[in-house]
């Protein structure tokens, strides 16, 4: 009797509740990891000791536009004199400056650094609220469960967002002080490389009846979710901007009479004249080398320098190989001369 008793119990099938989805939330290493705000700023006392010299600069600059403006009220050698003080001036501000500005373009390189593993963190995120949302809506899971992820990752798109912004006023404040030099800083920073993240999720199966006298085969190993490419790890590259001269002073050659008027400007940038087409300035005679004279901003003078050309180079009448530029300048080259001029803006 307790056989058959046994045997009637075997016959029946045994019932499973219906099975549920489970699905582990991805890993989120990145946000976790995010770079803290101090590592989004610059040394305030960096930047204090950079603004006192900038300062100090612009007004020995401002000084010479000044000194310019006035010059047919004095006699030349007063002009030169007072105008050679100022550049010496300038010339012990550039040597303060330029240490100080290599430390915060360094500082200003590790910002961007974490600005960009920022940036890929967001975007890592953003591809986990989009897969999470797909899996709702192809019914993997209840809707209450999308909303407890979004508000988790909500809180942290609001963190990293937070963040960014620290970066973008480091920035404003390392433009105010250091202009155009802070884009090449910025588009030299290395790129980390990109976090990678694991998800698993358990895929529904339907409830299956077994007999309790067969064997039921091993439950199914959980199938992996196919894992998401990582984000592109992608540096950005901001524009190149060459350095410019700031906007209280600008530097000139013009072309004296009789030749047709000419104005270069500067630009704290190297200019070539020649007469190849490839020069900034392009001159004429049997007497000019293709590459015969260059002008180059160096610790903040403008120096002339003899390409080692057939016709040579003068500076108020004096052969010269390379010299530092004083404003009033008169350059000849081949039967071209140049004046070397302080402009400042109207």
């Amino acid at each position: 009797m307790a056989s058959q008793e046994r045997e009637g119990t075997a016959e029946k099938p045994q019932k499973q509740g219906p099975r549920t989805v489970t699905v582990e939330q991805p890993e989120a290493p990145a946000v976790a990891e995010a770079p803290k705000e101090e590592r989004l700023r610059i040394d305030v006392k960096l930047l204090d000791q950079t603004r006192d010299v900038v300062e100090r600069r612009r007004r020995v600059e401002a000084l010479m536009a000044n000194a310019e403006k006035r010059k047919p009220k004095v006699k030349d050698a007063i002009y030169r004199r007072v105008i050679g003080d100022y550049q010496r001036q300038l010339h012990a501000l550039v040597g303060e400056y330029s240490p100080l500005r290599d430390q915060v373009l360094g500082q200003l390189r590790e910002v961007r650094s974490c600005e960009l593993e920022l940036r890929r963190q967001s975007e890592a995120v953003s591809d986990e609220l989009e897969e999470i949302r797909f899996r709702c809506e192809i019914g993997e899971f209840e809707k209450k469960e999308l909303e407890q992820f979004e508000r988790d990752k909500s809180a942290a798109v609001k963190g990293l967002s937070e963040r960014l912004e620290v970066a973008d006023k480091t920035y404003a404040a390392a433009r105010e002080l250091l202009g155009t030099e802070v884009e090449p800083a910025l588009s030299e920073a290395p790129a980390k490389p990109a976090v990678s993240r694991q998800r698993t999720a358990v895929m529904a199966t339907p409830a299956v009846p077994q007999a309790a006298d067969s064997k039921a085969p091993p439950p199914a190993a959980p199938v992996p979710a196919a894992a998401p490419p990582p984000p592109p790890t992608a540096t950005a590259v901001m524009p190149q901007q060459r350095a410019v001269a700031p906007p209280e002073l600008f530097f000139c050659l013009r072309r004296q009479p009789p030749a047709p008027e000419l104005v270069v400007a500067l630009e704290r940038r190297k200019i070539l004249l020649g007469r190849s087409a490839t020069c900034d300035v392009s001159l004429s005679g049997a007497s000019v080398s293709r590459r015969h004279a260059v002008v180059d901003f160096i610790d903040g003078q403008y120096w002339l320098e003899d390409l080692s050309s057939g016709g040579g180079v003068s500076v108020n009448g004096e052969r010269v190989e390379k010299r530092a530029l004083v404003a009033g300048d008169m350059i000849e080259i081949a039967g071209t001369t140049f004046e070397f001029e302080v402009v400042a803006p109207s």
